[in-house]
């Protein structure tokens, strides 16, 4: 059906007839427009308070307003509104991950934000103040609502290969990394349930070529690539690692560990970190160890350095408290 076009929110009319904006100032900064401040323009950080215990950095435009409904919003506001509309429709973390993991809930998702306000392209505006841009949407959503630790879709996509390795065929191992190679580079858009078929004649250039090479019937393919998505988000293998690298504890070891001694090496704190950990993690193989250990010892060794102390680390590992 044809629905009427939607009525501009300030002006109540269509097409639109509210006054241009008005042209953006000079830099604040070198005074000039275009900025030409060195690196490109400058950016101000504001702190939003979400709770009596969380504040959130932002790094953003010195002009930067955000339009919600008949309203312009700072970009304080705008996130705490966010932040307070997401436990409304979820029940937890966990929720939201499964409904993530599958394309068509994590379409609905999508639209029910949309409803209240926060469609895709604001949801995209957020992960660029977050600087998160690296990161999937999901990670974006879990900081704000629960204040988990964001990590890169590549790194995301470096987790499910690993355990494709141990799983599927070579020629299914083939099929994974050139969906996870689309993914990193464009996000959770290349894992739609319509995508399927592009992606298929994409890399076997049709249906019957892809059921020879992965050896699987067209509906297996579709388990197959649905299943991916699942293990992505929130498969058991990826979650021990997720549960790992957030362990208060396991952190706290490296800190102090480099604290004490700034010159061992990451083999020896390995070793130190599975000694103590092992047991607490049965699952987890030394390479999956030795991988969170070079995560996180660059920031704790760039703090390290005289004059910079551990208070930005620290402050990091107390957020996820």
């Amino acid at each position: 059906c044809n629905k009427p076009p939607k009525k501009c929110p300030k002006c109540g009319k269509w097409p639109c007839e509210c006054p241009p904006p008005p042209p953006p100032g000079p830099c604040p900064i070198c005074g000039n427009l275009p900025c030409t401040c060195p690196g490109g323009p400058h950016k101000k950080t504001i702190k939003v308070r979400l709770s009596e215990h969380r504040e959130l950095s932002l790094h953003t435009n010195w002009s930067e307003k955000v339009q919600f409904g008949n309203e312009m919003l700072s970009i304080e506001e705008y996130i705490q509104r966010l932040f307070g509309t997401l436990p409304k429709f979820l029940q937890g973390e966990d929720d939201l991950r499964k409904r993530w993991s599958h394309p068509d809930t994590r379409r609905e998702l999508l639209e029910v934000l949309e409803r209240s306000g926060f469609p895709e392209e604001k949801l995209e505006m957020t992960r660029r103040f977050l600087e998160l841009e690296q990161c999937d949407m999901l990670d974006v959503l879990t900081y704000l609502a629960y204040n988990t630790t964001p990590i890169d879709r590549q790194r995301r996509a470096d987790i499910l290969k690993e355990k494709a390795k141990l799983e599927y065929t070579k020629e299914q191992q083939d099929f994974v990394n050139y969906i996870m190679m689309l993914y990193v580079r464009n996000d959770f858009k290349e894992l739609g349930a319509d995508k399927l078929p592009t992606l298929i004649n994409m890399k076997y250039h049709s249906p019957v070529d892809a059921v020879k090479t992965l050896k699987m019937q067209p509906a297996e393919i579709r388990d197959f690539y649905l299943g991916l998505q699942y293990q992505l988000y929130c498969g058991r293998y990826f979650m021990l690692l997720k549960s790992v690298e957030d362990d208060q504890e396991v952190r706290n070891l490296i800190y102090n560990s480099l604290v004490m001694d700034e010159k061992i090496s990451d083999g020896q704190l390995t070793r130190n970190v599975i000694e103590r950990f092992g047991s607490r993690y049965p699952e987890m193989s030394i390479v999956n160890w030795q991988r969170i250990i070079e995560d996180y010892t660059p920031l704790v060794r760039q703090a390290v350095k005289p004059h910079t102390g551990f208070q930005g680390y620290r402050m990091a590992a107390e957020d996820n408290e």
